[in-house]
């Protein structure tokens, strides 16, 4: 996921506003950091369910993919992708081992 909504998508959606379209600079990243996060957002299932639209889960996952946008512009891509993979982790092991407890 990081490869693509972080690394290819940023990137794509700055060259297209800052390159082609001449957009400033920070203008166009903090566009590429929406858009690639809310399409991060849409791509996990519980925001689209058999069910509809589900906003909450949505913002939830939208906002995370702003927190590592930001973390990949500022620290790199494999600081995100460290980060995302432990909460991964934390989410899938770690809190289901101590909801059983």
């Amino acid at each position: 996921e990081e490869l693509v909504f972080r690394m290819a998508s940023i990137a794509l959606i700055h060259l297209l506003l800052h390159d082609l379209l001449r957009m400033k600079s920070g203008h166009a990243a903090m566009l590429a950091v929406a858009v690639t996060s809310a399409l991060f957002g849409l791509y996990h299932p519980a925001a689209l369910s058999p069910q509809g639209f589900a906003f909450v889960p949505f913002a939830f996952y939208t906002i995370a993919g702003v927190a590592f946008a930001l973390l990949y512009l500022s620290r790199g891509f494999a600081i995100a992708a460290a980060t995302h993979a432990n909460y991964n982790l934390a989410v899938l092991v770690v809190l289901p081992a101590f909801a059983n407890s």
